[in-house]
């Protein structure tokens, strides 16, 4: 279980509203990565996952500090909107780096959840932009919950800033 993903607040009543009235329709996916890496390779392995574009230099420098602490964890949403489609596309990311009590081990975790979500055009991109990033957390945080990763999703009355 992820504990952190659990500490992210959604605005469900809106995002359905916002899933009710302005998408048209939606396609997403989610991916889940584990792996147990053993702690003499950890600087290999961020290698690797630099290399392959799944890292940036910031975030690179973040994660080699698994070194002094016993966990890390980095999230990040974004999207984008393609106006000439009326398509949002969005991705919410987190990987976590964490000690494992078998001395000598890091566990990898990454979890990714993507969807693209076609709005009604008259709605336009300055009314959904704000709401945009609270609907992919919500539509994020349920496949999480489907997939075990989470036990509850904690929902506010309002839309996050």
């Amino acid at each position: 279980m992820l504990k952190s993903l659990e500490s992210i607040s959604v605005c469900e009543r809106d995002a359905l509203d916002f899933e009710k009235k302005i998408c048209k329709k939606s396609t997403d996916s989610c991916n889940v990565k584990v792996e147990k890496i053993p702690s003499h390779e950890i600087s290999k392995f961020l290698d690797g996952l630099q290399r392959s574009g799944g890292i940036d230099n910031n975030l690179r420098r973040k994660l080699d500090q698994i070194a002094f602490v016993s966990d890390i964890e980095n999230k990040a949403t974004e999207w984008n909107f393609n106006p000439s489609l009326s398509i949002f596309r969005g991705k919410f990311d987190m990987i976590v780096l964490r000690k494992l009590k078998d001395e000598g081990y890091i566990e990898f975790i990454n979890v990714m959840y993507k969807i693209d979500s076609e709005i009604i055009p008259e709605c336009g991109y300055e009314s959904t932009n704000k709401r945009f990033p609270n609907f992919i957390k919500m539509k994020a945080l349920r496949r999480f919950y489907k997939e075990g990763l989470i036990t509850f999703i904690n929902v506010v009355p309002d839309v996050p800033e």
